[in-house]
């Protein structure tokens, strides 16, 4: 026979052996219950037919007495009277050739001997009836007294007694034969349920244990397989694959461990190697970022010292030049000249180094509440030859403002946008003007040129303007510097000027720093 390897065969053939078993039991259960239900009504037809034959002992008994009691009347006076009692008779005799117990048609499953049973009594019924009536046709035509009618029912009574004690006897034996079965059938059917209860537990504990504890015990080693497997441990340790369902699936997990493990492997050597190249580029970028910090360094220092060298000489010009300015009144006006230009190349150098110290992210603001007005003015007197040069006018309206700020940076900022507006514009006039808010100063740097561009974005740094060279670094940086003054730098809706909007105190400008 051949071995059974699918699963759901086997499990397939267990529920039907379960069904067959359920329907074993139902069958036995079936066939039990028809038993019993024909014993009893076996019993119960006796147990009528022990009645009927009580009722017909009574009533003949009645008709005795009757008989005995009216021995005086006429002969046809007597029968009339005498054929009441005999009706009750008559139908007791009808009841029991009419009960199916009776019938020997009716016992042809039961057996010959069943059938001869029934016969023989249904003969002592004929016997019975045929006596009774020949003693009521006797006693009706009897013309003696009541010593004849007695020996006539001293006759009938010899000869009916036995007759009606066998027929009795007969359906007790009936009844209690039945009674018999039914204990028997009622000890059979619990044996077979006991036998059934316990074929069917031990075969559900055989499916469990040969069919169901081992495939739950492989499942459960599959299970803690691919827990292995979800915390990357490829060293699965699963029994040899059966040709099953769950072979099959044992097998599957075995290769898919297998290519995780060899990738795995690859991706370890794949992130060595890329560690590897990390590593050496790290240290390649150390080097680069040493070097560009020596570089940084020594840019530093070189604007430093120049700003050094420079600073001096100009000091000396500065002193030499003020006291000649003081000597020699013929001379005070040169004198003069050379000192605001020495002045303004001073704040050149300064503006310099503040431009080597951006670049490191050291720029240091000397905040305070200064002149907006002035600043603005310093930053037009640096600015006015390049606009004479470049055949430009400047309009002024410089009304007194307060701002806090750096004085310095602000002036460097607004002359930082006249720049722009020289070189960018395009126009022949710039206007510079000066306006105040509730808690803000508002400078305004505006030129006649052609604007900027929607897609210009002259904020950021090293930003260009697609017809020029760009805004370079100062718009970029002027940015920041107004921020970190808690101000604000935009251009104007006219799309043609720079708005640098400052905090007019401290206080105010210490709030709005915290909003950003």
């Amino acid at each position: 026979m051949p071995r059974l390897r699918n699963l759901s065969t086997k499990l397939g053939l267990s529920a039907a052996s379960i069904v067959l078993t359920t329907l074993l039991a139902v069958g036995v259960l079936i066939f039990g219950l028809g038993q019993v239900s024909r014993e009893l009504q076996v019993a119960e037809m006796a147990e009528t037919q022990i009645e009927n034959y009580s009722a017909l002992a009574a009533q003949i008994d009645a008709f005795a007495i009757s008989s005995m009691t009216d021995t005086a009347s006429a002969t046809g006076d007597r029968r009339e009277r005498l054929a009441k009692f005999r009706d009750p008779v008559d139908r007791i005799f009808a009841a029991i050739r009419d009960t199916p117990s009776s019938s020997v048609a009716a016992a042809v499953d039961l057996g010959s001997d069943e059938q001869i049973s029934r016969a023989t009594q249904g003969l002592t019924v004929a016997r019975m009836e045929a006596q009774f009536s020949h003693l009521f046709a006797r006693i009706s035509a009897e013309q003696g007294g009541a010593e004849s009618i007695m020996l006539h029912l001293n006759a009938f009574s010899t000869q009916m007694t036995p007759l009606l004690a066998g027929a009795i006897g007969e359906e007790k034996r009936r009844r209690d034969l039945a009674l018999s079965e039914i204990r028997m059938l009622r000890s059979r059917l619990n044996l077979y349920g006991i036998l059934i209860a316990v074929g069917s537990v031990c075969l559900l504990i055989g499916y469990y244990f040969g069919l169901i504890r081992p495939q739950f015990l492989r499942l459960s080693r599959l299970e803690f397989a691919t827990r292995q497997i979800g915390h990357e441990d490829f060293a699965i340790d699963l029994p040899a694959a059966r040709d099953d369902e769950i072979g099959r699936i044992v097998t599957e997990i075995k290769a898919t461990s297998a290519k995780l493990s060899a990738r795995r492997d690859a991706i370890n050597i794949d992130q060595q190697r890329l560690k590897d190249v990390i590593d050496a580029r790290t240290i390649e970028l150390q080097k680069a970022n040493a070097a560009l910090k020596r570089r940084d360094l020594d840019r530093r220092r070189f604007f430093a010292d120049i700003s050094h060298e420079m600073r001096t000489p100009l000091t000396v010009i500065l002193t030499e030049a003020e006291l000649a300015q003081s000597a020699d009144t013929q001379t005070a006006t040169a004198f003069d000249v050379i000192r605001n230009r020495v002045l303004r190349l001073n704040r050149r150098v300064d503006d310099l180094l503040r431009i080597a110290q951006s670049d490191t992210g050291h720029i240091s603001l000397d905040k305070q509440v200064f002149s907006l007005d002035q600043a603005a003015r310093e930053a037009i007197d640096e600015t006015e030859t390049q606009v004479r040069r470049a055949g430009m006018t400047i309009d002024r309206d410089l009304r007194h403002a307060d701002a806090f700020g750096d004085p310095n940076w602000t002036r460097q900022i607004i002359a930082g946008l006249i720049d722009n507006a020289v070189r960018h514009s395009g126009g022949d006039r710039i206007a510079v003007e000066i306006a105040t808010a509730k808690k803000t100063s508002r400078v305004t740097v505006r030129d006649n040129g052609s604007g900027f561009r929607e897609n210009a974005v002259p904020f950021e740094r090293f930003a260009k303007n697609e017809t020029s060279a760009g805004f370079g670094i100062g718009l970029s940086l002027a940015k920041w510097i107004v921020e970190k003054q808690g101000g604000l730098i935009q251009i104007g809706d006219d799309d043609k000027s720079v708005v640098v909007t400052l905090p007019s105190s401290a206080v105010e400008g210490e709030e709005c720093l915290k909003k950003s």
